[in-house]
């Protein structure tokens, strides 16, 4: 399922036209390589749309005039020209999003791997391997309640000095949430793998 509003980042050029017809269609947006042999006709060019970035060499409204893909993707949509700095080299990049600034559109493809890494992190070290809501808030509020538990873990595991993953801690934590221990006792019987005779709980229990 593609959310609205949406933007899809791609750094393959072999999107198929009717694939980012179907993305343009459930009202969000992308932003992906062109192709070095697509055939379009310009409807409309500005050398450099008004942007003050100098490494913005074109913004042009196209439409493509090949048979194929124009029966894939029959609506126009924008072609930017934009020089990279970095790598020295000129990117052509497409995108159905006619109203963003064309310096916004070259940093979000700029960017893509560093969102690409954060979402591996997530799945790696969160341990999120679906999401429990589909709205932006409901998918904001997971990922922030499990980056606040992850924090607190590895401030756990630095003041306490553990020989262990976080991973590992996090499993072991999970496995004892019922448990009625004070968190001192349970850290000293996880470092040394025997439970305590007795824990002096502070606080009333849950199930009190």
């Amino acid at each position: 399922m593609i959310f609205c509003h949406l933007q899809v980042l791609s750094d393959s050029n072999n999107v198929k036209t009717s694939s980012l017809y179907g993305i343009n269609r459930k009202n969000a947006f992308f932003v992906v390589r062109r192709k070095e042999n697509m055939c379009f006709k310009i409807i409309s060019s500005d050398a450099a749309s008004g942007s003050k970035d100098p490494d913005i060499l074109e913004d042009s409204v196209v439409r493509f005039s090949s048979r194929w893909a124009s029966k894939g993707y029959p609506e126009p949509l924008r072609m930017i020209r934009y020089h990279s700095v970095e790598k020295d080299e000129i990117f052509s990049f497409l995108t159905n999003h006619l109203s963003m600034p064309a310096s916004l559109v070259a940093a979000a493809y700029r960017n893509r791997w560093l969102i690409e890494v954060f979402f591996k992190w997530v799945k790696q070290h969160l341990n999120i391997e679906t999401f429990y809501g589909r709205s932006a808030n409901a998918v904001s509020l997971q990922i922030y309640t499990a980056v606040i538990t992850y924090c607190m873990v590895a401030r756990l595991a630095n003041q306490f000095s553990l020989r262990c993953s976080n991973y590992e801690l996090l499993r072991a934590l999970g496995i004892s949430l019922t448990e009625r221990i004070h968190l001192v006792d349970w850290i000293k019987s996880f470092q040394t793998g025997v439970l305590p005779a007795k824990s002096e709980f502070w606080g009333q229990s849950l199930f009190d």
